[in-house]
C-alpha cells in the first residue's frame, strides 16, 4: 500500500529506454514492467488477497470496482507521466495506489459474490484519482510526503461517512485455507519486500508499539462495536483482533513502509514507527466504533507523514556512523554533543505525545466509570426462575443462512431457540416494569433505542390515570442479520415475529381494567452490549 520507487525506474532520471511505440510517423519511448521492481511485488501480493477475498472470503466488492480503480489510476499517470517526460512508463505506482485503494474501501450497499457490479464505481474512481493528486501536488524537496492511498482514504472516510464507504474489516472470516493463504501471502510478502527496502524494524516497531497502546485499552475496559459480530468486543479479544488483523499487517507491511513517505535514516525509520504505534492508539481510543478506530489507525499515518521532515533533522542521518539503534542509544546515555541541537524539537515532540496521551487517557478513565456505574443494576424481587421459558415451547425458529457468519452457536437450532426463549424472558421482565412503573430494571434487559422508548413511555404513564401494556404470543419466528442503529453500531440478532399481542389497560396503582387481543408483526433487535447477557435494543413494525 506504499507507494515504491524503484531505483531504475526514475522518470526525473530519464533512464535508459530499450522500448519504443511507433504510431505513424510518430514514436515514444517505452518503460516495462521489471519483475524486481518492488512496486510489481507489492501489487502481485495485494492481487493476492483481493483474489481470496473476492473468492472466498466474501469480501464486499467487485471485480468490475476493482478493474475501474485501477484504469483510472493507470490513465492519470500514463498520462502524467507522457506529458511531463515524453515517455509511456508502465503505471507501476499508480496501479499500487489503486489495488490499496480497492483492498481497503468498501462501499455501502455493495454484496460479496456479485462479482461485476458497478454499484458506488464513481467513489473508486474518485478516490484513486484523488491519491494520485495528492502525490503530485503535495510535495517537498522533489518527493511526496503522504502515501497517496492513505490520505486518500483518511479524506473519504471522513468527509463521506460510514453510511455511503467504510474501510476493511478488522476480522475477515474464521480460520480456514483461504484465510491461511491470506495470512501466508501479507507474511511472507512483507517480509520479503520490507527486507529489501530496510523498512523490516520500521514495521515492527509500530507493531510492538501498537501492541502495547491497545493493550493499555483493554486493561482500561475500552471496547468498539463491529457489525461483524452481536456483541462488543473487548479485553483480551479486542487487543487479538486488532493486532492479529490482516488489515493491520497489510497496513504495516505494505502503508506505513512506503520509502517515499519513510525517514531515510535508520535510527529516524524506527521512531517513525514507533510515533506511527503511539498516535494511532491515542486515535483509535476515543472511539467506540470500528469505522472509527479504522479511520482513527489510517489518520495517524497522515498525522506523522506530515511530520516526517522533523524526524531528519532530530535524529542522525542516514548512513553516518550515529545511524544504528545502539550507537544512538550510547548517545542519549551519554548526552553526547551530537545531541544537543537536536534536544529543542525532541522535546517539544515529545511533550506534544505526552499531552495527547494524558487526555486520552482522562477519556479512558471516564469510560471505566462509566462501565462500572451502569453495571450497578438492580432487577429486584425478579429472578429468571419467575419467568424461565421452556425453548420448545416457542415456534421452531427459522434460520437465516448469514447468522452463521457471525456466530455459529445461533446458527444451531438449539442456540436459535435459547436466544428465542431469552428474547421472551427480557419481554415478560419489560412486561412487569411497565406494570409496576419501575424504569429502574430495564437497563438490565433493554439498551439503546428500546431503552429509551420504554423509559419515555413509563415517564409519560406515570402522569395520566391508566397505561397500557403488552404482553406478546408467538406463532412464528426468523432469525435474521439486523443493523437497527447502522452498521457502526454492530449487527443484531433480529427476530422476524408474527404472533398476537394482549394490550391490557392498567390504573395508576396497578389494577387491571381490560384486555384487547389482537395481531402484531415486528422485529425485535437484540445484542449483547459487554456482557453475556441478551439485551433488547429495538422493535420495529414490519
Amino acid at each position: 500500500m506504499s507507494t515504491i520507487t524503484h531505483p531504475s525506474n526514475q522518470i526525473d532520471a530519464r533512464p535508459h529506454v530499450q522500448h519504443h511505440l511507433r504510431i505513424g510517423r510518430r514514436s515514444w519511448p517505452v518503460i516495462l514492467p521489471k519483475i524486481r521492481d518492488p512496486r510489481i511485488q507489492l501489487s502481485f501480493v495485494i492481487v493476492s488477497v483481493l483474489t481470496l477475498g473476492i473468492g472466498w472470503l466474501n469480501f464486499e466488492l467487485s471485480i468490475a470496482q476493482v478493474l475501474i480503480t485501477a484504469f483510472t489510476c493507470a490513465f492519470i499517470e500514463v498520462t502524467y507521466n507522457l506529458i511531463k517526460t515524453s515517455i509511456i512508463v508502465w503505471p507501476a505506482s499508480a496501479l499500487q495506489t489503486a489495488s490499496s485503494t480497492a483492498l481497503v474501501l468498501r462501499v455501502a450497499g455493495t454484496n460479496s459474490h456479485d462479482y461485476w457490479s458497478f454499484h458506488g464505481w464513481y467513489y473508486y474512481s474518485a478516490i484513486g484519482a484523488l491519491g494520485l493528486f495528492t502525490k503530485y501536488l503535495i510535495r517537498y524537496k522533489q518527493g511526496h510526503i503522504f502515501n497517496p492511498s492513505n490520505i486518500a482514504l483518511v479524506i473519504a472516510f471522513l468527509v463521506l461517512g460510514s453510511n455511503r464507504v467504510e474501510p476493511l474489516n478488522f476480522w475477515w472470516a474464521p480460520m480456514s485455507l483461504p484465510m491461511f493463504g491470506v495470512y501466508l501471502i501479507i507474511l511472507t510478502g512483507g517480509f520479503y519486500i520490507g527486507r529489501r527496502l530496510h523498512l523490516i524494524e520500521t514495521a515492527i516497531s509500530f507493531w510492538v508499539t501498537l501492541s502495547i497502546g491497545v493493550a493499555t485499552m483493554a486493561l482500561f475496559g475500552h471496547s468498539i462495536t463491529v457489525r461483524w459480530s452481536f456483541s462488543s468486543i473487548y479485553g483480551a479479544h479486542f487487543w487479538w483482533t486488532i493486532l492479529m488483523s490482516p488489515e493491520i499487517l497489510i497496513f504495516l507491511f505494505f502503508m506505513i513502509t512506503d520509502p517515499k513517505t519513510a525517514p531515510k535514516g535508520r535510527v529516524a525509520r524506527i521512531a517513525f514507527g514507533i510515533t506511527v504505534g503511539i498516535t494511532g492508539s491515542l486515535l483509535i481510543a476515543p472511539w467506540k466504533t470500528e469505522f472509527g478506530a479504522k479511520v482513527g489507525l489510517l489518520s495517524a499515518l497522515v498525522s506523522v507523514c506530515a511530520l516526517r521532515p522533523y524526524f531528519d533533522r532530530i535524529f542522525p542521518n542516514a548512513g553516518s556512523v550515529e545511524d544504528s539503534p545502539r550507537e544512538f542509544a550510547r548517545i542519549i546515555l551519554q548526552n553526547h554533543p551530537l545531541l544537543r541541537h537536536r534536544k529543542q524539537g525532541a522535546i517539544l515532540f515529545a511533550t506534544l505525545l505526552l499531552s495527547l496521551a494524558t487526555f486520552i487517557g482522562s477519556i479512558l478513565l471516564l469510560n471505566v466509570h462509566a462501565q462500572s456505574t451502569n453495571k450497578n443494576g438492580d432487577i429486584g424481587s425478579t429472578t429468571e426462575a419467575e419467568v424461565a421459558i421452556d425453548p420448545s415451547s416457542l415456534p421452531m425458529v427459522n434460520i437465516d443462512p448469514n447468522i452463521a457468519g457471525i456466530s455459529a452457536r445461533l446458527a444451531t437450532q438449539q442456540g436459535a431457540q435459547q436466544l428465542a426463549a431469552e428474547l421472551l424472558w427480557n419481554l415478560r421482565i419489560e412486561t412487569q416494569a411497565l406494570i409496576t412503573l419501575d424504569k429502574s430494571i430495564l437497563p438490565i434487559i433493554d439498551h439503546g433505542d428500546r431503552l429509551s422508548f420504554l423509559e419515555n413511555l413509563i415517564d409519560s404513564s406515570q402522569k395520566n390515570p391508566t397505561h397500557e401494556v403488552s404482553t406478546y404470543t408467538f406463532s412464528s419466528m426468523a432469525l435474521k442479520v439486523v443493523f437497527p442503529g447502522g452498521a457502526q453500531n454492530g449487527a443484531n440478532a433480529g427476530f422476524q415475529s408474527n404472533g398476537n399481542v394482549t394490550v391490557t389497560t392498567y390504573s395508576i396503582a396497578g389494577e387491571r381494567i381490560k384486555a384487547v387481543i389482537k395481531p402484531f408483526s415486528l422485529t425485535f433487535s437484540m445484542r449483547q452490549v459487554n456482557s453475556e447477557k441478551w439485551l433488547i435494543t429495538n422493535a420495529t413494525e414490519e
